[in-house]
């Protein structure tokens, strides 16, 4: 993926940051912090009609201009909510999480690329939403 092709992906998901719903939070006993997909996959190996869904954890930085994307895995349960089964370093009750499984994302999983801090222009903006 070169880079104008990232610039877009990014630009997509941060259309979709504003609008995303929460994803509640329920930790599995046995989940460990900063192991989302592992915990996702064993989540589900373990719970018929459930499936791992791919996509970025959007933290709040430095107010409303700017985000983190970080890789993140959840867990769809069979009447489609989407939940987050890892433990995290804080004690909020959801997240915010846009679903992607984008070249973007997928390089960023396997190089362990740890969180993304662009804020895109209103061009890429306008790009990504086809204008």
């Amino acid at each position: 993926m070169d880079q104008s092709d990232a610039r877009k992906t990014l630009a997509t998901i941060y259309a979709q940051v504003a609008v995303a719903e929460p994803v509640r939070r329920i930790p599995d006993a046995d989940s460990a912090t900063s192991k989302c997909h592992e915990n996702a996959s064993r989540h589900c190996t373990a719970n018929r009609g459930t499936e791992v869904v791919t996509g970025w954890l959007i933290l709040p930085f430095y107010g409303l201009t700017q985000v983190w994307l970080i890789p993140h895995s959840v867990v769809r349960c069979s009447d489609g909510e989407l939940l987050d089964v890892t433990p995290q370093h804080d004690e909020r009750k959801t997240l915010k999480f846009v679903p992607d499984a984008s070249p973007l994302l997928l390089s960023a999983i396997v190089g362990n690329i740890g969180y993304f801090d662009f804020v895109p222009t209103d061009d890429e903006a306008v790009a990504a939403e086809g204008g």
